[in-house]
């Protein structure tokens, strides 16, 4: 799902890149597209809202955080991230958003089954208690995003359910970065 809404132009980038011929992919949100690729190539859209991305095949998805020119925020360079398949959690994750290279503002987008995200805390505290923004994925309501604000430093995010996906990002002046977390 994208990143938080940073101004007049909201929307992030996607690109999916097939590894196989005949690649069946559906991007289900409040629409259904799809798409045969090739491979070795890819789709690309931009969308501000929750997608379920599903494929007939192996497929890579990279999400483009666009910079403050051209999505009117106050801060921010372009950043690009590899996101995981939901079948790539975890139950326990550690991470670390930056305050270096002058970044002002840090975030983390986690994805966990509907049912799990009110049991998921981070540094010991619910998603739910947080100020942020908590929703369904569109097109597949068996999961569910939390994007929260967050302070520089070290966090830890636990799932008692079965596992959570998360992505943490900043941006600062003409400065940004996107990391996926991949374990403890």
């Amino acid at each position: 799902f994208p990143s938080h809404d940073r101004g007049q132009v909201s929307y992030d980038i996607f690109r999916i890149f097939a590894s196989e011929d005949n690649t069946l992919v559906e991007v289900q949100g409040t629409t259904l597209e799809k798409y045969n690729l090739s491979a070795g190539t890819f789709v690309e859209y931009k969308k501000y809202e929750s997608t379920f991305i599903n494929a007939s095949k192996p497929i890579a998805v990279a999400q483009y955080n666009v910079g403050n020119a051209c999505g009117g925020h106050t801060v921010g360079d372009p950043s690009m991230v590899l996101l995981n398949s939901i079948e790539q959690i975890r139950d326990t994750v550690t991470l670390y958003n930056s305050s270096l290279q002058q970044i002002t503002e840090n975030y983390l987008n986690v994805v966990a089954l509907a049912s799990d995200i009110a049991k998921v805390t981070l540094d010991g505290t619910p998603l739910g208690t947080l100020n942020g923004v908590i929703g369904s994925i569109k097109g597949h309501s068996k999961y569910a995003f939390a994007r929260i604000k967050v302070n520089a430093g070290s966090h830890t995010l636990i799932a008692s359910g079965c596992g959570i996906s998360v992505t943490a990002y900043g941006y600062g002046n003409a400065e940004s970065y996107a990391y996926i977390v991949t374990g403890k």
